[in-house]
């Protein structure tokens, strides 16, 4: 993100870091809704209409955003290694200790 906000205004900034926000949290997609995207950012005025739109442009031309799309991929994908981690933890048998094994032989 540093690399993406250097040389913009803080107005810029502002409304792309709401802008980063709402995709990540939307899944990755943005309302379709230019009233909607709007309302979200909180677009008031008329010179935030035009930052968004020169934001739309040049980070999210196909209207989704490569590095964010390739960031949720790698989080994704060490969850998904770490849930399977867990899992494999959590199905292995308990090894019966020694003392266990010889308790259950008494009886």
């Amino acid at each position: 993100m540093l690399n993406d906000i250097v040389g913009l205004s803080h107005c810029h900034v502002g409304i792309y870091t709401r802008l980063m926000i709402l995709y990540w949290t939307s899944g990755n997609q943005l309302p379709s809704d230019p009233l909607q995207l709007k309302r979200k950012l909180m677009i008031a005025t008329p010179e935030d209409e035009t930052v968004l739109q020169e934001l739309l442009a040049e980070f999210f031309p196909a209207g989704n955003h490569a590095g964010l799309d390739q960031q949720l991929a790698e989080n994704m994908a060490h969850s998904q290694m770490q849930s399977d981690k867990a899992r494999s933890r959590f199905n292995k048998s308990p090894a019966k200790s020694p003392q266990a094994a010889s308790y259950d032989e008494d009886f």
